[in-house]
């Protein structure tokens, strides 16, 4: 299946937190989880979601999450290291991918 072509100036359309819910998407969190990470609302992730399709133009949230994190898109704009503490429950994928992070 062939990767959506992104322009480069959609991608850096996208806002911090856009970023930040993409990254966590891409390391397998669900909306849900997402917010209870951020404290935030499941509707304010999704409209965030919303957005960054909309300035992007791909139909799916989580292949753009796959998009960026192929393009190494977080080491560029956002550091995620430390920013809110992760979640408790094991059940939930916070911690998923962490050891593969090179900071």
């Amino acid at each position: 299946m062939p990767v959506p072509n992104v322009p480069p100036s959609a991608i850096a359309s996208l806002s911090e937190k856009e970023l930040e819910v993409l990254h966590l998407l891409a390391m397998g969190h669900t909306g849900k989880s997402i917010a209870t990470r951020l404290d935030q609302s499941e509707a304010s992730i999704n409209e965030r979601l919303r957005d960054a399709r909309r300035k992007t133009g791909v139909s799916s949230s989580r292949e753009l999450a796959r998009i960026l994190a192929a393009q190494k898109i977080w080491d560029k704009n956002i550091d995620l290291s430390g920013s809110h503490p992760p979640t408790q429950d094991p059940a939930q994928p916070a911690d998923r991918g962490r050891e593969c992070r090179k900071d």
